[in-house]
């Protein structure tokens, strides 16, 4: 049952959304431009607005419970950069690969762990710091990855 439509007061396209991971009344919007947006569905108030990368598209997010129970949203731009943060406006930016687009990424809905996969490179499994921890090399390029929800499982596939 459709419940209500949201305008996330952008003009560009929405390119990437999410619910917050412990709060079905909060999601997350990644625009075309680089614009990212928190929304409160109850009220359907904007919180939250950034850009930290302009023009870079937001390709995929996926929030994250730390173990202290915050919670942190990854996001993945075309030009394979990964934004984390609690809030926008003090977020950290990781860069792994500036010579392809970011094909696909995830991230440990528990962990501090970030699978990426770029349209030229293997995928890596790397840290919330980007330090590459490993690479799926028998994954192939242009691979798409999944976290299992729980356990610190992940598969790659790809051609």
């Amino acid at each position: 049952k459709l419940i209500c439509e949201w305008n996330a007061g952008a003009k560009e396209t929405v390119t990437a959304i999410a619910t917050h991971p412990l709060s079905s009344d909060l999601c997350v919007a990644g625009f075309s431009n680089g614009l990212i947006v928190e929304m409160d569905l109850r009220s359907g108030e904007l919180h939250n607005i950034a850009a930290p990368l302009p023009n870079e598209k937001i390709i995929k997010i996926v929030g994250n419970v730390r173990s202290d129970n915050s919670i942190s949203f990854i996001a993945g731009t075309q030009n394979s950069s990964c934004i984390i943060w609690e809030d926008l406006f003090r977020c950290s930016i990781l860069k792994l690969d500036t010579n392809s687009s970011l094909n696909d990424f995830d991230a440990h809905q528990h962990s501090p762990l970030i699978a990426l996969s770029t349209t030229k490179s293997y995928p890596v499994l790397a840290d919330y710091n980007g330090s590459i921890i490993h690479s799926f090399k028998e994954a192939g390029t242009n691979a798409v990855c999944s976290f299992h929800p729980v356990l610190p499982n992940i598969m790659c596939g790809s051609t």
